[in-house]
């Protein structure tokens, strides 16, 4: 995690950090439907930014 923490300061404010917990490697075929939650938000906060609504 630290690892992640450290890219996302490199990327700048932009960047984002999203932890699954009891995941691994596989998150998507370990924790599917949080996965796809996660992966739907992110998605649709990319069509407000493009639409230039405000993000949540």
């Amino acid at each position: 995690m630290i690892d992640c923490l450290f890219m996302c300061r490199q990327l700048g404010a932009n960047a984002t950090f999203e932890g699954i917990k009891k995941a691994g490697h596989l998150v998507h075929l370990e924790r599917p439907c949080v996965y796809n939650r996660r992966l739907k938000r992110f998605l649709a906060s990319l069509q407000h930014e493009e639409d230039g609504a405000p993000k949540k």
